[in-house]
């Protein structure tokens, strides 16, 4: 039997993936194990995420040796002790014996190539990933001291900036925005910054401590429970204005506009740029912590110097004649920018490896239409920020993977996003490999609505587990900033025409032209597109079985609303926690349970393929003929949702005949 194994990672997680070229009689799942590169020691089982013990002090996770993997790919969640260590894999299918498990007769194990979990790739890059608070039944312990799986004991738990859970959940993150800052002290030099958001305690101590070697472009934030105009950086800019720093507040106008962007440049003692760093962590706690977030650091003086003519660009034009600073104001460049020709794309630059290139893209740019006999009637066209990676996207030759915040405006036929971008490649090329994680998700399912059965594609949005069940503790998914805030795109990650986009762009057309926002293009380093595909793959992964036990319970809510009768007037009662049962039992997998790995109209074949394979095109889904599948919502839930519209519209008519009549 045909068998391989494939390890890939960045600085936090290894992914392992392994493939059989059939499936194996009696196979109950599969042990997982590691230990150092070339070393004898024994391995060490890795803890099973399927599977957990919750009796009071018990470990979260059990071992895959009690436990075992159904699945035919993995992620190994890394200590401190682990990073920057070679390690090797290995991979033992088991069968049942009694109560347990052994294994299996006749299988050899598969050991993986040594890997090292590291954020250096080569001398001119480091890329970061933090974990954020993906809902895991780990985390629910973490937070049952401070209350629950609730916001209140989430916030109770981050207040210690040396506690566990900060340190658990932001990971190699915080010194990653801190570690110019660091290197600037060392060397005598300065660094120039623009922040969006500027409210972590800590990080505001970093940059005031830089003093006047400091020079900050910081937009206004409504980003806290007031919303006021400016009121959740206020404390920030209080202390950058005491610092010394040079500090350019720039304001935009109110829910218009933000100034996005999440960007450090270091500058040496003699003024020539090094190093940028970019990404999109904001500085918050909520971007460390809670959020899903990278960053990325170039140590390419072409890539940095560009970044500091962009932050001069936008120092210069808030310091303007005739722009107030004030809420309604446009700046000087938005309103350039409106009326600009088409922008040139920007050259590629290679790094000192001369493989890696690196090009960038700043907002806002222009939204200029294209000639009228190309245009689709009434819709934009995209930015050429946006219509870059809409070309890269389209000459993807093996896979492309996404990670977004709000990638456009679902719903709307006047809006390009890249879900509708993507959707409309794959139904060109059926056989691309598209998987990704939307924390919209209303976007999530436009794309699904799009989807055919040949469609190798796939998008979920975040979701958790909603009710305490026997195995089961409920999850926190939402609380307040506990979203994929990742603007990342992967492109052919195991190519070496591979491409990674990522930084401050959520993706959306409206982002190039309204707000400040920087796109960085890397193209040709499979290292980095390896660590970031590590990373989609974790989150993808993650939520997916959350989300389809999710989508489950809302079906089932809306068709019990029909048979009820589907009055308008209870719409608004519809609760789908209440139909909320979790069909996966760990205790008993099917014995067919290899079926959909090595099933041809199954996307789990084609991941199977996937993640051990050198990049060669995969092969189109063979739908089984006379199966019906419903893609997006279901006939049920429309009506709901239409229902639901109506309510609203009915309830604020009242309110306005209301108004009206106390009006008189």
């Amino acid at each position: 039997m045909a068998a391989s194994i494939r390890v890939i990672a960045n600085n936090d997680i290894v992914h392992i993936a392994w493939s059989l070229d059939r499936a194996i009689k009696d196979c109950a799942g599969f042990m997982i194990s590691r230990r150092p590169a070339g070393s004898t020691e024994a391995w060490q089982p890795l803890r099973s995420l399927l599977q957990f013990d919750n009796r009071p002090g018990a470990e979260a996770e059990l071992p895959t040796t009690v436990s075992p993997v159904t699945g035919f790919h993995w992620r190994d969640f890394l200590d401190r002790a682990s990073r920057d260590t070679p390690l090797q894999y290995q991979v033992v299918a088991m069968r049942k014996k009694g109560a347990g498990f052994e294994p299996l007769p006749g299988f050899a194990p598969l050991v993986s190539d040594p890997i090292t979990a590291t954020e250096q790739i080569g001398a001119d890059l480091e890329v970061y990933f933090n974990r954020g608070i993906l809902s895991t039944q780990a985390l629910v312990k973490l937070l049952a001291p401070y209350g629950g799986s609730n916001a209140d004991a989430l916030q109770k738990a981050l207040d210690d900036p040396q506690g566990a859970a900060r340190t658990r959940l932001s990971g190699e993150l915080q010194g990653a925005l801190l570690k110019l800052l660091a290197e600037r002290k060392a060397i005598g030099g300065r660094c120039y910054a623009a922040l969006y958001e500027l409210t972590d305690d800590l990080l505001i101590s970093q940059l005031a401590e830089a003093g006047g070697a400091l020079h900050l472009v910081l937009s206004n934030n409504t980003g806290d429970k007031t919303k006021g105009y400016d009121n959740a950086n206020s404390k920030g800019r209080a202390a950058m204005s005491q610092s010394g720093c040079e500090l350019i507040s720039r304001y935009l106008p109110d829910s218009r506009s933000i100034g996005h962007n999440k960007f450090v440049v270091l500058v040496d003692a003699a003024g020539q740029p090094q190093a940028v760093l970019t990404g999109s962590t904001n500085w918050t706690r909520s971007g460390l912590c809670t959020q899903s977030n990278n960053a990325v650091i170039l140590r390419s003086p072409v890539i940095a110097g560009v970044y500091l003519d962009y932050w001069k660009r936008l120092r210069d034009d808030t310091l303007a004649p005739g722009i107030p600073p004030v809420p309604k104001a446009v700046s000087a460049l938005q309103g350039a920018a409106l009326r600009a020709a088409d922008a040139p794309a920007p050259p590629f630059a290679k790094l000192k490896d001369g493989k890696t290139q690196a090009a960038v893209w700043f907002s806002p740019n222009t939204p200029t239409l294209i000639p009228d006999a190309k245009r689709v009637p009434g819709r934009p066209d995209a930015p050429p920020d946006m219509q870059t990676l809409f070309n890269a996207v389209a000459q993807a030759k093996q896979a492309v993977l996404v990670l977004a915040f709000m990638p456009g405006q679902a719903g709307n036929d006047r809006s390009w996003t890249l879900p509708k971008q993507l959707a409309a490649v794959c139904r060109e090329k059926p056989w691309l490999f598209v998987r990704g994680a939307i924390s919209d998700p209303e976007a999530a399912m436009e794309f699904e609505a799009s989807r055919t059965p040949e469609m190798d594609a796939e998008f979920v949005a975040p979701a958790g587990i909603l009710k305490n069940e026997e195995r089961w503790l409920r999850e926190i998914y939402k609380a307040g900033h506990a979203i994929v805030h990742n603007k990342i795109v992967v492109i052919d990650p195991f190519s070496d025409n591979c491409l990674v986009v990522t930084g401050s762009h959520n993706l959306g057309y409206k982002a190039s032209y309204n707000n400040d926002e920087n796109m960085l293009f890397i193209r040709g380093n499979r290292l980095v597109a390896e660590a970031y595909a590590t990373h989609v793959a974790d989150l993808f992964e993650h939520y997916r079985w959350r989300w389809y036990e999710q989508r489950q319970a809302q079906r089932a809510a809306a068709a019990d609303w029909l048979r009820q009768g589907a009055q308008v007037e209870t719409a608004d009662k519809v609760d789908p926690r209440k139909f909320y049962d979790i069909a996966f039992d760990p205790d008993k997998p099917g014995p067919d349970w290899q079926a959909r790995y090595f099933d041809a109209s199954r996307l789990a074949t084609r991941e199977r393929q996937f993640w051990v394979g050198s990049g060669r095109r995969l092969e189109a889904l063979k739908p089984v003929p006379g199966r019906r599948i419903t893609y997006g919502y279901s006939a049920a839930e429309l009506k709901l949702q239409k229902a639901k519209a109506e309510l609203k519209a009915r309830k604020k008519a009242r309110s306005d005949d209301g108004d009206a009549g106390d009006g008189n």
